[in-house]
């Protein structure tokens, strides 16, 4: 059985892991195209990562950037799995990071994108 993950963008040489379909689609469009998300369906929905990595790795990507909700500063569930997926990159030749941002500014990178255009927009 396979776990369900949804793609949105082309791929690049860096690429955006994030948890929900929606929340990807939504970013994208508010990075208007540049920037490209893969969306597990959740933290435990991990499974079929390593295959999804190598194909990355085949087909020109260099880096994954794991923007979990930043609940995770708090949630040992959400850092564990960071924690594998990290793994899972470098063992496919992929590099890793898990960009951070304050809370304030929104739990997910969705809010969080949000937020930063509407900052953007007010200077």
């Amino acid at each position: 059985m396979t776990n369900f993950m949804h793609f949105v963008g082309r791929l690049r040489e860096v690429i955006y892991l994030t948890e929900g379909g929606l929340k990807a689609d939504v970013t994208y469009c508010l990075c208007k195209g540049k920037k490209s998300f893969l969306a597990v369906t959740g933290i435990t929905s991990l499974r079929d990562m390593p295959d999804t990595f190598a194909y990355f790795k085949k087909n020109g990507v260099k880096e994954v950037r794991i923007v979990f909700d930043m609940d995770r500063i708090y949630n040992e569930r959400v850092m564990e799995a960071i924690d594998n997926v990290q793994k899972m990159a470098e063992n496919a030749g992929l590099q890793s990071s898990v960009p951070e941002w304050d809370i304030s500014m929104g739990k997910g990178i969705d809010d969080f994108m949000l937020t930063y255009l509407q900052n953007k927009k007010k200077v």
